[in-house]
This record gives structure tokens, C-alpha cells and sequence, in this order.
């Protein structure tokens, strides 16, 4: 669905690390007059991010629409998306990537939850910060691949895995058991039926 506005201005994230700043003039630069084009972080930046987000601002509101038809439009290795933003300001590169990693890397109803890469070199891994484990002294996620697609965070994050559970168990229990704690996107009960455990 594409959102009507007023703005001149769209977000576009889970860019491809590897794209540039030209390609991404390039591909937008067919849906209207560029007026202004900011990529974060920067191409010499020295961070080495996990996604990039760029901002857009066209000469007029009839491009935002159309620009919105990308989103989901696999560009380098990446499906974009992109959204207008309906302040019509383009924000500074602190703000811009908090927001995008509170989006991409796990927030809306994780909020303060906080992926960053960390580590050197070959060495280097996404490590998640969550307040809430802080506060209850319980230890943080474990690190994940530097090179993990951060659509894949939050859903890695949430993934629950459960064991030695008796194999008449069926997936409805499962399911409304787990749903009394949280919202259960989905189940996937695995091994032997006919031996005394599975898990789930």
C-alpha cells in the first residue's frame, strides 16, 4: 500500500552495505528531480555497518509516491524499503541511524533494545544490548554473524528453543501454553514421534 502525503522527502532502508551513493541517486533519480540525496553513514565513514538508510528529498510530493512502489525491490542483495517522511526533514546521521536501528535491528516493541557491530576484522559480530535483561540480571543475547541480514535480527532474537518435551505433546498445547507469556508467531514441532522427547 502506498501512503499519500504532502512531504518530498522518503527513507530507504535495509540498503545494502556494498551500494553507493551514485547507484542510489541512480535508481531514484528516474522517479523525479532530486533536490537533495544523504546516504548514512557516509562511504568513508570508518564504521562498517550493517545496512545503510538514505534520504530523499525531490522537488515534488508526486515522486514520494512513486518511490514507494520500490519498496520490497531486491537492490544488491537487499529488499528496500521505503517511506516517506512526513516531517519532510532530513534528519542528521545520529538520529537517522537510531531510528533505523531501532526499526531494522529490533525496536518498535523492543524499545531500548540496542544491535551494534563490535570486533575487528574478520572477527566481528552483532552484539544486542536489551535494558530489560540488564535490570533483571539476566545475561544478553549472544552475538551473531557480522554479515547477518538485520531483518533476521529481531526475528532471531524472539526465536525460542524448547526441549524434552513429552513426544504426545501436541502443537495447539504448545501453542497455548507459550501464548499465556507472549503473542506466538508460529510453531514448528520437530522429532521422532515415536520416541519419548521432541522439541519445538
Amino acid at each position: 500500500m502506498v501512503l499519500m502525503s504532502d512531504t518530498c522527502v522518503i527513507q530507504v532502508t535495509n540498503i545494502a552495505p556494498t551500494a553507493t551513493n551514485e547507484q542510489m541517486k541512480s535508481l531514484f533519480g528516474h522517479l523525479g528531480t532530486i533536490k537533495e540525496i544523504v546516504v548514512y553513514p557516509n562511504e568513508d565513514s570508518a564504521l562498517s555497518p550493517t545496512s545503510r538508510v538514505c534520504y530523499i528529498r525531490y522537488a515534488d510530493s508526486q515522486s514520494v509516491a512513486v518511490a514507494q512502489h520500490l519498496t520490497n525491490t531486491v537492490f544488491v542483495d537487499r529488499a528496500l524499503i521505503v517511506l516517506p517522511v512526513d516531517d519532510g526533514k532530513i534528519p542528521d546521521a545520529a538520529t537517522a541511524l537510531s531510528l533505523t536501528n531501532s526499526r531494522s535491528l529490533g525496536g518498535g516493541s523492543n524499545s531500548g533494545v540496542v544491535s551494534q557491530v563490535t570486533g575487528v576484522g574478520g572477527a566481528q559480530v552483532i552484539t544486542t544490548i536489551d535494558p530489560r535483561l540488564t535490570a533483571l540480571g539476566l545475561p544478553q543475547y549472544p552475538p551473531l554473524p557480522a554479515n547477518m541480514d538485520p531483518t533476521k535480527i529481531e526475528e532471531i532474537r524472539r526465536t525460542v528453543y524448547v526441549g524434552n518435551l513429552c513426544s504426545t505433546l501436541s502443537a495447539e498445547q504448545l501453542l497455548k501454553f507459550f501464548n499465556q507469556i507472549g503473542e506466538v508467531k508460529y510453531i514448528r514441532m520437530a522429532g521422532d514421534e515415536t520416541q519419548p522427547t521432541r522439541f519445538s
